[in-house]
C-alpha cells in the first residue's frame, strides 16, 4: 500500500500510479472546481434570508455543499456496499488487521480500500486547507479534520485495516442530506425542503455513523481480545505494526465519540423543535 510510494507494501496493494493521480489530481480538482464553483455561482441572485444576506458567505459555502454533495453521493453508498459485502460473510468475527496473502479473502478489500482512501485523502486535504483558510470554526470541526488527516497517513503508511477504512468512509453516506440541509436554509421558502432534508440526514446519521460505522469498528478492535494468540510470539505480518495498528483503532474509536456526541446534540435539536411545534 504505502503513501506516495513509502511505508509498507504487500501483494494487495493497488497500482501505485494510480493511487497517486487520485490523490493529487482529485486535490487539484477539488481546489479548481471550487473556484469555477464560486464564479459561476457569483452570477446569479438567489433569494437569501435575511441571516445570510449578513453573514455573506452563501456563495462560497454553497460551492463548497455543491462538491461535497458530488463527491459523497458516489463514493459514500459505493465504500457502503462495498464494506457491507466485506462483512456480510461472517459479521460477527473479528478482522484481521493485515493481509499480505493475495489468495487471502480480504485482499480485495485492501486494495479497493486502498483506492477509495487515496480518493477521500485528496477530499481530506482540500477540506484542511478550506478550513485553514477560515472557512470552518468550532474545536470539534478542528478536531474532525485532525483525526481525518491522521487516518489518511496512518493507514496508508502502515497498510493496515482496510475494511475498517470502507466503514469510515460509509459514514458518508450521510453527508449529501446535510448539504442539501444547509444551503436550503440559506434561501427564502426553501424550509420545508430545509426540514426534510434535516430529518433524512438524522436518520442517515444515526443508522450509518452510528450504528453502521459503530459495528465496523467492533469488527476490527475485537482484534485485541479475540486473537490472543496473535501476540505470543507475534504472527510475522503484524510484527513492526501492532503499534500503528493501536493507533489507528485509537483515532477511530475518537472519531466515534466525536459522532456520539454530534449524534447527542442532533438529537436535542430534534425533540427541542417537535416540542415547540407541539406547543404552537
Amino acid at each position: 500500500m504505502g503513501l506516495l510510494g513509502r511505508g509498507w507494501h504487500g501483494q494487495c496493494d493497488a497500482d501505485e500510479g494510480l493511487k497517486v493521480w487520485l490523490l493529487l489530481g482529485l486535490f487539484a480538482w477539488h481546489c479548481t472546481s471550487h473556484w469555477l464553483c464560486r464564479g459561476l455561482l457569483g452570477r446569479f441572485s438567489f433569494p437569501l434570508t435575511g441571516r445570510t444576506k449578513r453573514e455573506g458567505r452563501f456563495v462560497v459555502d454553497t460551492a463548497y455543499n455543491i462538491q461535497g454533495f458530488l463527491l459523497h453521493s458516489f463514493c459514500g453508498p459505493l465504500a457502503l456496499y462495498l464494506s457491507w459485502k466485506a462483512a456480510r460473510p461472517s459479521p460477527f468475527t473479528p478482522v484481521w488487521p493485515v493481509v499480505e496473502d493475495s489468495q487471502a479473502p480480504g485482499c480485495e478489500v485492501a486494495a479497493q480500500a486502498q483506492v477509495m482512501g487515496a480518493a477521500h485523502t485528496a477530499w481530506v486535504l482540500f477540506q484542511t486547507l478550506y478550513t485553514l483558510t477560515g472557512n470552518e470554526h468550532g474545536w470539534d470541526n478542528y478536531l474532525h479534520h485532525a483525526l481525518l488527516l491522521l487516518i489518511a497517513v496512518l493507514s496508508p503508511l502502515n497498510n493496515i485495516c482496510g475494511e475498517l477504512i470502507l466503514f469510515g468512509l460509509a459514514m458518508e453516506v450521510s453527508t449529501p442530506f446535510l448539504n442539501v440541509m444547509i444551503v436550503m436554509r440559506c434561501l427564502e421558502g426553501f424550509t420545508a425542503v430545509a426540514d426534510a432534508a434535516s430529518v433524512l440526514f438524522a436518520v442517515a446519521f444515526i443508522g450509518v455513523r452510528v450504528g453502521y460505522f459503530g459495528w465496523g469498528l467492533w469488527r476490527s478492535i475485537a482484534f485485541w481480545w479475540l486473537n490472543p494468540k496473535a501476540f505470543v510470539g507475534p504472527r510475522p505480518d503484524v510484527v513492526g505494526r501492532l503499534g500503528p495498528i493501536a493507533c489507528l483503532h485509537a483515532i477511530l474509536s475518537t472519531l466515534y465519540i466525536l459522532q456520539l456526541f454530534w449524534s447527542r446534540m442532533l438529537m436535542k435539536k430534534i425533540v427541542g423543535k417537535l416540542r415547540k411545534q407541539l406547543i404552537d
